[in-house]
């Protein structure tokens, strides 16, 4: 595992003989001193991250969690904040040119544009969705993430870690809440929760909804337009049915609904070397290069995209409804014996448009509304059945399962584009992938006190067998935009039915099919030193699937393979007291060898179609370090700090003329190379360094006052790597600090208020950009800028019994 793995397990060591000194200074138990609600900073948190609930600190796993309190304290909650708390998780909105669209990466591994099986997998209330939008963070219980790769008792296998959502459940009191916010940018919202237990322990009805509305901070010149706006409704509905106190069912319906303006994007740097500029000639390649420097002029807030001949909305919107149906039964046999089944059917159906190019020229705009059929459209049923108990004495338990998942797309969906390639051309990709998933697990967790005190083993094993089928096809022709010119959302074989088509440059329709089979798992060994101190190692496997590029272009191998990984991690949860001050520490050391990286590459095909796809490009290593660090100095003060550390690299094993080709000494300049994968680029998405350092002091009010905390976190990460990055762009180190007031039960009323305030210092930065700048691609750099400064008000009103 080399030196690297010896110094960071040096490091958990360390951590591990300071917590012990500390801890021979500390006062008994009945001595720690404990804080008045929301001023302790330290308590014990409940997690699921073994598929049923145990105190975090007592888990060999590395998990954080984010609570309904953090959550509220946000004011206006975006699924990209869980960066601020998660050690080592980037999430990136604008992926696929859409804010709504987050790409999660964990420890190197995020998602390859174009798959169906990412390397961070998200959950809500235990079923694996593909994405997360906005408008699913409300009356949360907590959202917990899980790093490294998750093998054995989740849904989905994966390499990269877990995101996962956990809605509030019914309680058996009468309680609720209702809430409005208001802020800049003409922000207003409004929340609310009601339970009701209809017949007291036996039925229980919960429902909840939010509505959020924010204008957008980006003014598009040329429709006059505010992009980057916030408009969705969601709403959910929960019924616990318990009719005995050994079972009971829970069912929840979550609905979604987003109507948006679109995502600015912007054109920041042009190559006139590249295709674009090559097929369209010099006047175009002048034309590119005044748009860069008249977008440089008005500035970062302003942006002049799309066109008149989209319509109103210059072809930019965002549009989606999502239905979540989640069935979950619990039935418990006995003491030790609990069976839970878990049943769900998702429906996504996402319409977007948006400017690939980011100029007021039609060089490659995605207008999908100019045609009805949604770009995103799939549905899935999954069913998830586990057996939990325990034996001998309790000392064994163990957890048996099987998961079935299947996706497809229910109806006409299609990717329409219009480009300047030469000639005004039309694109459509038809896509119509099928997915089955199949899999048997089991894991145990064993006693070894008879051996050592306090010592667990741990260990799990699954088959996974994945199979995906899909029809698809990649259609280029002139730029006539009568509807009957092209065949729109159909996978046609016969393409001289459609004159209007180039069928050199054209892909009828094609049928691929690829399956994959994995055995993964876990095995580790923990070692609870005393009730507070917690050490662990562990080694575990880690798979994604193969799947199918359903974008390539003429004269490309269709499929691609599994990806795997095999991780080591060691770690230590540690509580403890310096003096009268408590104190926990969270850290975990890994080092992960990945095979057969699914990543994306850039391609042209006939007709000079640019395209990128999915390969399996390289092996890599990626080592790091995870901290989280909590102090409470004093009663009411709480300081925290997380930080981690990723060291990733892919292996290179082309030849030196391999190597020219895919790796050239100046991408800008050559046409020719660049063409495929680059194991000296950097891992996507993945910042050496990210930090987080937050501080919130609760003052010593008198209680019938209420209870008022100021809070704030500062962030930092180092640069990283742009996506679809033909060279070597990279997007700067960035900072932000986030501040937060936070007032319980004002004045002793049963209203709260929060006042907020998000990039305080009102900072201008790039989020990761899109960079085909080399020769060989587009010869475009287009991104999106972050949000400026946010503030606002929320006021909440609780009410029933607690």
């Amino acid at each position: 595992m080399g030196t690297h793995l010896f110094s960071t397990t040096s490091i958990a060591a360390a951590m591990l003989l300071a917590a012990g000194s500390a801890s021979a200074a500390e006062s008994s138990a009945s001595d720690v001193p404990t804080a008045k609600p929301g001023g302790d900073g330290i308590s014990d948190i409940i997690v699921t991250a073994r598929r049923k609930e145990e105190r975090m600190q007592t888990v060999p796993v590395a998990v954080s969690a984010v609570t309904q309190e953090q959550i509220a304290s946000r004011g206006n909650f975006e699924v990209s904040d869980l960066k601020y708390t998660v050690p080592g998780l980037n999430a990136d909105a604008g992926f696929g040119g859409s804010r709504n669209s987050v790409n999660f990466s964990l420890r190197g591994q995020s998602q390859a544009g174009g798959t169906l099986f990412p390397a961070v997998v998200t959950y809500f209330a235990e079923v694996p969705v593909l994405k997360l939008n906005r408008g699913q963070f409300f009356d949360l219980e907590s959202i917990q993430v899980l790093r490294g790769p998750q093998g054995t008792l989740f849904g989905r296998v994966t390499d990269g870690g877990n995101v996962m959502v956990a809605p509030q459940r019914p309680v058996d009191r009468f309680e609720g809440y209702v809430e409005a916010k208001a802020g800049n940018y003409d922000l207003r919202g409004a929340a609310g929760a009601l339970n009701i237990p209809i017949v007291p322990g036996k039925l229980i009805v919960r429902g909840a909804f939010e509505i959020n509305r924010r204008d957008g901070y980006t003014r598009n010149l040329g429709s006059g337009r505010k992009l980057d706006d916030v408009h969705y409704d969601s709403a959910r509905i929960s019924v616990l049915f318990k009719p005995t106190e050994d079972f009971e069912n829970t069912l929840i319906y979550n609905y979604n609904s987003v109507n948006e303006n679109g995502t600015s994007n912007k054109l920041i740097n042009f190559n006139p070397l590249g295709l674009l500029s090559v097929l369209n000639g010099p006047a175009f390649a002048a034309q590119m290069q005044a748009e860069v420097a008249a977008g440089q002029a008005m500035g970062p807030r302003a942006v002049n995209i799309g066109s008149s001949m989209w319509g109103d909305n210059y072809g930019l919107y965002v549009k989606s409804k999502d239905h979540y149906v989640v069935n979950k039964t619990i039935w418990r046999l006995s003491d030790d014996i609990e069976i839970k089944n878990v049943l769900a059917y998702i429906y996504f159906r996402n319409h977007w448009g948006s400017d690939f190019d980011g100029s007021s020229v039609v060089a490659v705009d995605t207008p999908n509304q100019f045609y009805p059929d949604p770009a995103f459209y799939q549905e899935q049923w999954s069913e998830d059945l586990q057996i939990q108990g325990t034996a001998f004495d309790k000392k064994l338990n163990y957890t048996i399962g099987t998961y079935w998942d299947w996706q497809k797309v229910p109806g006409k969906a299609e990717n329409f584009s219009v480009s300047q390639l030469g000639i005004p051309l039309q694109r459509i990709i038809i896509s119509y992938p099928k997915t089955r998933s199949r899999a048997a697990y089991g894991q145990i967790g064993y006693d070894l006190s008879g051996v050592l005190p306090g010592l667990k083993l741990d260990a799990g094993l699954r088959y996974t067998k994945d199979t995906v089928k899909a029809s698809f096809a990649n259609y280029l022709g002139f730029a006539d935009l009568d509807p009957n010119a092209m065949p729109h959302g159909q996978c046609v074989t016969n393409l001289a039915d459609y004159p209007a088509m180039i069928a050199v440059a054209s892909v009828p329709c094609t049928k691929a099919g690829q399956s994959s089979n994995a055995v993964t798992g876990t095995f580790g060994l923990s070692y609870q030193i005393d009730p507070r101190k917690l050490v662990y190692a562990k080694v575990s496997r880690g798979y994604r699937p193969g799947g199918i590029n359903t974008v390539a272009t003429g004269g490309v191998v269709p499929t691609y393979r599994p990806e795997y990984d095999l991780s080591f991690e060691v770690g230590a949860k540690l509580d403890y007291n310096i003096g009268s001050m408590r104190a926990r520490t969270n850290i975990a050391a890994y080092t992960d060898r990945f095979t057969n990286i699914q990543a994306n590459v850039n391609q042209i095909g006939p007709g000079g179609v640019a395209a990128v796809i999915i390969t399996n490009a390289a092996a890599a290593r990626i080592k790091g370090i995870e901290l989280e660090q909590t102090l409470v100095p004093f009663e009411g003060m709480t300081l925290g700090a997380t930080w981690a550390y990723t060291d990733a690299r892919y292996q290179n094993r082309l030849s030196p003329s391999e190597l020219e080709t895919a790796c050239p000494s100046n991408p800008l300049t050559n046409p020719v190379a660049g063409i495929g994968f680059c194991p000296l680029s950097p891992l996507p998405s993945t910042p050496k360094h990210m930090v987080n350092l937050s501080a919130q002091y609760t003052l010593p009010l008198p209680a019938e006052y209420g209870e008022l905390t100021i809070g704030g976190n500062w962030y930092y990460r180092s640069s990283l790597a742009a996506y679809y990055a033909m060279d070597d762009s990279f997007s700067p180190s960035l900072s932000l600090l986030n501040l937060d007031i936070t007032w319980k039960h004002v004045l002793g009323s049963p209203v709260d208020a929060t006042l907020f305030a998000t990039n305080v210092t009102n900072k201008t930065y790039l989020l990761q950009p899109s960079s085909l700048i080399s020769a060989s691609s587009y010869g475009i750099t287009t991104a999106t800028y972050g949000e400026p400064r946010m503030w606002g008000l929320k006021l909440r009103y609780g009410f029933g019994t607690k």
